[in-house]
């Protein structure tokens, strides 16, 4: 009996699967060493690492709307010179380290599985609002961009990848384009992900963010004050004025501290995506913006129980 995806194509006619993918048992997606696997509509937990499974209800429907969430980007990136078709995608990153994967439908383009991506289109949006998009359509997901990744000459595009974690939506909602949705640990993505087009962009995900012990990722109590001191002075800002610091000046010492033993590799790269980290000879610790500044007091009220900082970051709105 012929099996179908429960969304339509562009043309609204039904696609149907030739191999149907199988989603993984339930206990997977809470386990950071599985890979978890979920089927078009198929059932998933309430939240993974804190962070609610819900589908995004508002996501835009016009070049402008992707648009201007693609303009809350602040990072900065390389010149495009793309020498065929522009194209874009993310590699989106959990909290745990695993990555979101899919699995085009029917194997289409002979990828099995790979990450979202996507032509900009006729719509010709940005290379930031077409990752945006490409992620939505092909994983549910609503991500948010971080970092540049890397640049790839594929078959017929030149795509750019971008960093990326979520921030909300569903994988059980992917778009027709998509037969199923993983979550894949580090140690397995390269067997997981073996086409010869997504090599490049697996060695530069392994440059950008080097896979570190769990343990590394752990804060340790010797490293747990300064930690939370950072965050603290960066939320102290956001309490008090509304907005995020544009700056952050930290003892260069304390910062180095901070990158091996505190965040990990994405955490700190999701702070630099949000503010020019300025790295001070003398011990201070500031948060500016706007000709206003916020001065650390000696005081925080953030948990100190020994759970990751990388946490305070992962559950924090970055829209404000």
């Amino acid at each position: 009996m012929p099996h179908y995806h429960p969304k339509k194509n562009e043309q609204g006619k039904p696609v149907e699967l030739e191999h149907p993918s199988q989603p993984t048992p339930p206990a997977t997606w809470q386990d950071p060493a599985a890979i978890a696997t979920v089927a078009p509509e198929g059932a998933m937990p309430d939240s993974i690492n804190g962070i609610a499974l819900r589908a995004w209800a508002d996501a835009p429907t016009t070049a402008d709307g992707w648009e201007q969430l693609a303009a809350a980007t602040r990072f900065d990136e390389p010149d495009f010179n793309a020498k065929k078709s522009p194209a874009s995608g993310v590699v989106i990153v959990e909290p745990d380290g695993r990555i979101w994967i899919v699995s085009p439908s029917n194997q289409f383009g002979g990828y099995i599985n790979t990450f979202p991506k996507g032509k900009q289109g006729s719509e010709k949006l940005s290379l930031k609002a077409t990752a945006l998009k490409e992620a939505f359509e092909e994983s549910g997901l609503q991500v948010e961009l971080i970092a540049h990744l890397c640049d790839v000459e594929r078959t017929t595009s030149t795509t750019r990848y971008y960093l990326a974690r979520r921030i909300a939506g569903n994988p059980s909602e992917m778009g027709w384009e998509s037969q199923a949705v993983h979550l894949v640990p580090r140690d397995h993505l390269a067997a997981f992900v073996s086409h010869t087009n997504d090599l490049a962009v697996l060695e530069a995900l392994d440059r950008k963010l080097p896979t570190r012990p769990m343990e590394a990722d752990i804060v340790r109590a010797g490293a747990l004050a300064a930690g939370f001191r950072i965050l603290a002075t960066v939320n102290g800002f956001r309490r008090q004025f509304g907005s995020w610091p544009t700056q952050l000046r930290i003892y260069r010492m304390t910062a180095e501290g901070i990158k091996r033993d505190i965040l990990t590799d994405t955490g700190w790269l999701m702070l630099e995506a949000k503010m020019r980290i300025a790295l001070m000879e003398e011990a201070s610790l500031f948060a500016h913006g706007d000709e206003r500044q916020f001065e650390y007091d000696g005081v925080h009220d953030l948990p100190t129980d020994g759970e990751r900082a990388d946490r305070w970051i992962w559950k924090t709105d970055f829209s404000l």
